[in-house]
């Protein structure tokens, strides 16, 4: 607004030209020396919680290395290495070498096993032992009734010692529980390869090629038939 003297006034009522002259802006308080001295002791504090946590692992480790063995880790251990080498044996055809680890180093109740038994007969089979396989199979389904693995191996070597009942009676029960497995259908087929109805057969070993493409022995026997 204009004053009576002819100079404008502001706001405070005082012309322009008597104001005061702004104030520069305080400087900051903080200086380099207290930035250096935070970070410095930040660093520290990470260098000491880091000192703390390797101590704390290195006296972990010690206490780990002295520390007794656990004896049911120690007993699990020793299973698995009795099974290992029983798997090893049995899958190279290592016939007395699977007799022996589970005959003499297995428990009775690992050499009892579903898993042991069925791995000496299979064994047996595949190397034309049959008297062998049979007991070991014959043993296998008695403690085991319900069940299909090794059926079709045990079904061919009735096939090939011409057990026509005993191949009837394993048809019949496996496929009364075990339709949906593919080694129930081998037995089927077996059964009717010994009949002489090879067309039977081989449809039946179709039906076992769609539940277990991976059996080399279905493409064997459909082949034979």
């Amino acid at each position: 607004l204009p004053s009576r003297s002819g100079n404008k006034l502001n706001f405070s009522g005082l012309p322009e030209d008597q104001r005061a002259p702004r104030r520069p802006p305080p400087e900051s308080t903080v200086s380099c020396n207290s930035s250096l001295s935070s970070s410095t002791s930040v660093r520290s504090l990470q260098q000491t919680r880091k000192g703390k946590e390797h101590a704390l692992e290195t006296s972990g480790r010690g206490q780990q290395q002295h520390s007794p063995a656990d004896p049911t880790a120690e007993a699990l251990a020793g299973v698995l290495q009795h099974f290992g080498e029983l798997h090893k044996a049995s899958t190279h055809l290592d016939l007395p070498t699977a007799r022996f680890v589970a005959n003499d180093r297995m428990t009775p109740a690992q050499r009892e096993s579903r898993y042991t038994v069925l791995r000496l007969a299979e064994a047996a089979f595949d190397r034309g032992e049959y008297d062998e396989a049979e007991g070991q199979f014959a043993t296998l389904l008695t403690a085991y009734p319900f069940i299909t693995e090794g059926v079709g191996k045990y079904s061919i070597l009735l096939w090939h010692q011409k057990k026509k009942k005993s191949l009837i009676d394993l048809s019949r029960r496996v496929l009364t529980y075990g339709r949906l497995r593919s080694e129930s259908w081998i037995c089927a087929a077996n059964l009717d390869s010994i009949n002489l109805d090879h067309n039977e057969a081989r449809q039946k070993l179709e039906k076992a090629k769609l539940l277990d493409h991976c059996d080399a022995n279905i493409c064997c026997l459909i082949g034979h038939e």
